[in-house]
């Protein structure tokens, strides 16, 4: 259910701002002001208000309150609701349980407010501040057009062919100014998934190496499209995009529903111009004689069609890639995915934030190098087949590839290590080290952020062992 929508369905139902004391109170952001911090952070939006923030039992109380005065007992209203179709119901509630309800939307709302601000905020930003070689690309899947035959028999209706179409737009900086591109894909292939998108990609990276000189980087921007975009075998193509595509990548999400974008326009206008050629008589029977009309006479919009057949070779190519690719923790509420190193991202809440997490893309065994591990530093170790331990480098010996470590004991508390019992020194083989760690000490405890924690995991699940902590 979408809910900026159903929060203004509601606002319009009840028209708080006719009772005496709600006046201010007019448009869904009246009410927000109402219930966060007069100069918000993210932490106000994101985390359901901070702990200086108004919040939202003050309102309910006020809104109770003037529905009560005013000898409001029930409330009619209307509102979207969704099984297996979406439809716009109208309904009744008592004044209370209406309450409830639009404060639970309220909340709904905050995240997803800051959210589309914030990304669109960013978008312009990034455009913005383009270097040379850096392309800004908002990608996003138009719905399929059907073709149509003027005077056609009436059966065709049922049998006619579409064309799938995915529009990219993309910015790029042209003797100081940003200038933009728009290219389009256009395919027989009727399934809209990652490696589609992927064999897409292809196209366009070879188009931006011809059209902007010293190309080095695609800053990606989408929907969360969740079949296209935004999962872990996308997550898992873009931390490949450098080796694959000879250029870095990222990629940013707008909030859902966010309206409409640049790739809307280039496909409305494809799919508009097609449709006028036909009505005139110009066959456009399929997706081969769309791109072949659409080279021929549109101008300011580069088309490439991309055959089903290339679609499913990328598929299989694919399959070996995506069989390794990781669940990305938390993947929907993120907005920002960067690439950091081989098999691992640097996902964010909303683009611009400055914290972020790291996360595995694919379980790869990545060995510390013994003559990069120095005296004193920590390194996370494997101690048995099933457990691994905290420890601190005494020696290392890069003629034998071994390492002799203090090793400490695990406390109840999951990401810490006391150095309170006898340290136990051992040698150990570079294979049973699992990644150079750095531990805060605080009275006599040893703990690891969770970065580190995450990191130490992941080696040791790519030792195809399901381990735990001792």
């Amino acid at each position: 259910m979408a809910v900026l929508p159903t929060t203004t369905l509601l606002i319009e139902a009840c028209n708080f701002k006719q009772y005496d004391g709600l006046d201010i109170l007019a448009t869904y952001q009246d009410f927000i002001a109402a219930v966060i911090c007069d100069e918000p952070t993210p932490q106000c939006y994101l985390d359901g208000c901070c702990p200086n923030c108004p919040g939202t039992d003050a309102l309910e109380l006020l809104l109770n309150g003037a529905l009560h005065d005013n000898f409001v007992e029930t409330v009619t209203y209307n509102q979207w609701t969704s099984t297996d179709r979406c439809s716009l119901e109208t309904m009744i509630k008592g004044a209370d349980e209406f309450v409830e309800l639009f404060i639970s939307q309220l909340k709904k709302l905050l995240p997803h407010n800051f959210l589309a601000k914030e990304q669109s905020r960013y978008f312009k930003k990034a455009k913005d501040e383009l270097k040379p070689g850096e392309v800004l690309v908002v990608s996003d899947f138009a719905e399929n057009y059907s073709c149509i035959i003027q005077d056609s028999a009436q059966s065709y209706y049922w049998s006619g062919e579409q064309v799938t179409i995915h529009p990219f737009v993309a910015y790029f900086k042209e003797n100081g100014k940003t200038v933009s591109a728009c290219f389009a894909v256009i395919s027989d292939h009727m399934k809209h998934h990652v490696s589609t998108v992927y064999a897409f990609q292809k196209e366009l990276v070879k188009f931006l190496k011809n059209r902007v000189p010293g190309f080095s980087k695609v800053i990606y921007f989408s929907d969360g499209a969740a079949q296209q975009y935004k999962n872990k075998k996308n997550v898992i193509n873009l931390n490949y995009h450098e080796r694959d595509f000879g250029v870095k990548g990222e990629w940013h999400y707008f909030a859902t529903s966010h309206g409409k974008g640049p790739c809307d326009g280039v496909a409305g206008t494809l799919k508009r111009q097609a449709y006028l050629a036909s009505i005139r008589r110009i066959l456009i029977r399929n997706a081969r004689e769309f791109y072949d009309w659409a080279a021929r006479e549109m101008t300011g919009i580069t088309v490439c069609f991309v055959t089903s057949s290339e679609v499913t070779e990328a598929k299989e190519w694919l399959k070996p890639r995506f069989a390794a690719a990781l669940s990305i923790p938390k993947m929907r509420s993120q907005h920002a995915v960067l690439s950091f190193s081989i098999g691992e991202v640097l996902i964010k809440v909303f683009s611009e934030s400055s914290e972020g997490a790291f996360a595995p893309v694919e379980l790869l065994r990545k060995v510390p190098k013994i003559e990069d591990i120095l005296p004193e530093q920590f390194v996370a170790v494997q101690h048995t087949k099933t457990t691994w331990v905290l420890g601190q480098v005494l020696l290392t010996d890069p003629e034998t590839n071994t390492v002799l470590l203090n090793c400490f004991h695990k406390v109840a508390r999951k990401l810490a290590w006391t150095t309170d019992i006898q340290f136990e020194e051992r040698s150990f083989d570079d294979t049973d080290l699992l990644a150079l760690v750095r531990p805060r000490l605080q009275d006599g405890i040893y703990e690891l952020d969770k970065d580190d924690m995450n990191r130490s995991l992941w080696q040791l699940k790519s030792k195809k062992g399901l381990l735990t902590i001792e």
